[in-house]
């Protein structure tokens, strides 16, 4: 060691440098990495829990798959539904004859067209309902 005269009382002293032998250094860092049965256990336990986390994470992304198959055909059928009940609308609504339903109203059934007597128009105070007070005639 070399001696360096260093001003003041505060500086460390230099310690001196303790040669180690090979082999004690290699039993050392044997005995601080070494894997002990605990260790091992442990990465046993993970490795099964990272090999059943990622089976589980595959059934679900499967289990997603077919649900957005399922979905998809159940779309489609109900798009095709209610193009056909469109269609089914829109052909009864133009199949609908005024002429033909006063026709069949006045022939088989008897009805009349109302008269200017038989029209009663009123004014309501409230808008939204009427209250009836007494049983209409006929």
């Amino acid at each position: 060691m070399r001696e360096d005269y260093v001003y003041g009382n505060a500086v460390r002293k230099r310690q001196e440098e303790v040669e180690i032998h090979p082999i004690r250094l290699e039993r050392e860092l044997n005995r601080k990495f070494r894997l002990t049965v605990s260790n091992w256990m442990m990465i046993g336990v993970l490795t099964v829990g990272l090999v059943l986390s990622v089976l589980y994470s595959m059934n679900l992304q499967s289990e997603i798959s077919v649900a957005d198959k399922e979905y998809a055909a159940l779309y489609n059928s109900y798009a095709a539904l209610r193009d056909a009940n469109n269609n089914v609308e829109e052909n009864l609504e133009n199949s609908i004859n005024s002429e033909e339903i006063r026709r069949i109203a006045s022939e088989q059934y008897g009805m009349k067209l109302a008269g200017e007597g038989q029209i009663v128009t009123y004014a309501a105070d409230k808008a939204d309902y009427t209250e009836q007070y007494s049983v209409v005639d006929d």
